[in-house]
C-alpha cells in the first residue's frame, strides 16, 4: 500500500486543494467498499471497522472492504472531484466497468471486487436511500420547530423571554414551509411566501398571533373532541404539530432546554408568572457519577498523604455520597502518627 500512497502523491503534487493540506484527516484512513448492488463508495475515518458496521446498519446491505490505506484521508476530497463523473450519490460511484476501471486506475492496483454490478437494483437501492435522507432532514427540522413552540409556550430554553406582544418571522416562516404549503418564503416587514399551485407571493398568515391561522394546523382527520383544550395561538399551534406530525408533546424537550416539561399542557397556566413558577428551575453544578467517582479517589489520595504526614484519620475520611455513611479507607485508626 505504500506504492499507492506515494502514487496518489505524486497525482496530487501542485494541486491548491485545501484539504490536502489538512493535518486532523492526514491521520485518518482511506478506504475503497463495495457494497451488495455492485457501487463502489470512497470515503475516510479514524475506525474503518467501526464505520463499516455504521454503513451496513443505515444503508441495510452488504458492504465488502476492498482497499484500507492508512494515514490517506486527506485524499478524500482530491478523488471525489476525480471521480465526479462516476458519482451516483454521497461518496457512493457507479460499479460498472467503467466505474470500476477508472478508481484502478486512479489508485494503480487491481480491485478483487466480490459483487456484480446490478443497475436496476442498484438504482432502486440509490431512490430508497434518497428519499429517506430527506425524509429524516424533515424529520429534523420539524422536531426543532416542534421544540421551539414549546420553549415560547412554557418561556424556557431559547424562547424563555417570549412575550405575546412581539412578533417572531422565524416561527411563523418555518411553520408556514413544513405545515402552511407555503414554498419560497421570504421574511422581511411582511414575511411572505407562495402556496402551492399558486405563483404570485402572498403574506403568511400569523400562526402564533392569530387563533384562526393556528386551527387551520390541525389535521382533518382529528376530529374535534380528540383535541386537547387549549390557550392561545401559540399553543394551538404546538398541539396541532404534535398530533399532525405524530410527536409526543410531553416527552419532547423544550429547544435551548436541559429538562424535560414532563407536566401535561392541559393544566399550563395562562400567565407568564404562573409559567415561571410552574417550570423547574435547572438545576446548576450537577455532578455526574463521573465527577463523584473522581472526587471519591482525590479524597482517597489525599488520605495516604494525611497518613505519611502524620494528620489525624478524621480529616481524610472518603464519603461514599450525600446520603449514605461514611466509609473508613483500608484499616481506621483514632489517630496516625
Amino acid at each position: 500500500m505504500k506504492r499507492v500512497r506515494e502514487r496518489l502523491a505524486e497525482l496530487t503534487r501542485g494541486s491548491n486543494l485545501d484539504s490536502l493540506f489538512n493535518l486532523d484527516t492526514q491521520k485518518m484512513a482511506l478506504y475503497v467498499v463495495q457494497n451488495a448492488h455492485g457501487l463502489f463508495k470512497i470515503g475516510r475515518s479514524r475506525d474503518v471497522r467501526r464505520r463499516l458496521i455504521g454503513l451496513t446498519h443505515s444503508h441495510n446491505i452488504a458492504v465488502q472492504t476492498l482497499l484500507i490505506l492508512e494515514e490517506c484521508g486527506h485524499f478524500e476530497e482530491w478523488i471525489h472531484l476525480s471521480l465526479d463523473a462516476d458519482c451516483v450519490a454521497n461518496e457512493w460511484f457507479s460499479g460498472d466497468d467503467e466505474g470500476r476501471l477508472a478508481i484502478e486506475a486512479l489508485f494503480g492496483v487491481r480491485l478483487d471486487c466480490p459483487f456484480k454490478h446490478d443497475p436496476v437494483a442498484a438504482e432502486n437501492w440509490i431512490e430508497h436511500i434518497e428519499d429517506r435522507t430527506i425524509a429524516a432532514k424533515y424529520q429534523r427540522r420539524r422536531r426543532e420547530l416542534v421544540q421551539l413552540l414549546k420553549s415560547a409556550v412554557l418561556r424556557i430554553g431559547t424562547y424563555s423571554d417570549y412575550s405575546e406582544e412581539r412578533s417572531y418571522p422565524g416561527l411563523e416562516s418555518n411553520i408556514a414551509m413544513l405545515a402552511g404549503g407555503y414554498q419560497g418564503v421570504s421574511v422581511g416587514k411582511v414575511v411572505t411566501g407562495t402556496r402551492e399551485g399558486h405563483d404570485r407571493p402572498e403574506e403568511i398568515p400569523h400562526y402564533v398571533r392569530d387563533i384562526d391561522a393556528a386551527i387551520k394546523l390541525w389535521s382533518v382527520d382529528t376530529p374535534v373532541e380528540r383535541r386537547r383544550p387549549i390557550n392561545s395561538a401559540l399553543d394551538c399551534c404546538l398541539a396541532a404539530l404534535c398530533d399532525r406530525w405524530k410527536f409526543d408533546e410531553e416527552q419532547l424537550l423544550a429547544h435551548g432546554c436541559n429538562l424535560s416539561a414532563r407536566a401535561r399542557l392541559v393544566e399550563t397556566p395562562t400567565t407568564i408568572e404562573a409559567l415561571q413558577a410552574s417550570t423547574p428551575e435547572p438545576v446548576e453544578n450537577a455532578k455526574r457519577p463521573k465527577d463523584k467517582i473522581e472526587a471519591r479517589r482525590a479524597e482517597r489520595r489525599r488520605y495516604w498523604h494525611a497518613r505519611d504526614s502524620g494528620t489525624s484519620y478524621d480529616q481524610a475520611k472518603v464519603k461514599r455520597g450525600p446520603d449514605k455513611k461514611p466509609r473508613k479507607c483500608r484499616t481506621a485508626k483514632a489517630n496516625i502518627s
